[in-house]
């Protein structure tokens, strides 16, 4: 016979229950390095060339050197031309003058 016929069934837990399962690992995104993304991961190099014109400079530029807290940089000063007329008899015009559009310490401040 029963003893407890009302009293549901002990439930005994096993002596070593298996371990949950895992949960599921996900995939961590792949990337690729190259020398287009190069940048994007370590910065710009810390010096670059910073000339304008392959090989020498054109005739009326002149090149200079600022001082940065990177070091320094160039600075290219540019002149241009003016192409006077010839006067009334087609000779060439003498004269000309220099007219300053800029300064540099004013660029540099």
């Amino acid at each position: 016979g029963n003893p407890a016929p009302n009293r549901p069934p002990r439930v005994v837990p096993a002596a070593n229950p298996p371990p949950p399962p895992d949960p599921p690992r996900r995939k961590p995104p792949g990337w690729t390095v190259d020398a287009d993304t190069l940048d994007e991961y370590v910065g710009k190099p810390p010096f670059t060339s910073d000339r304008m014109f392959p090989g020498d400079t054109p005739h009326g530029v002149a090149m200079g050197l600022a001082w940065t807290s990177m070091g320094g940089a160039a600075l290219y000063i540019e002149t241009q031309g003016i192409v006077r007329s010839a006067d009334a008899e087609g000779k060439p015009r003498g004269g000309g003058g220099l007219r300053v559009t800029g300064s540099m310490k004013d660029v540099m401040k």
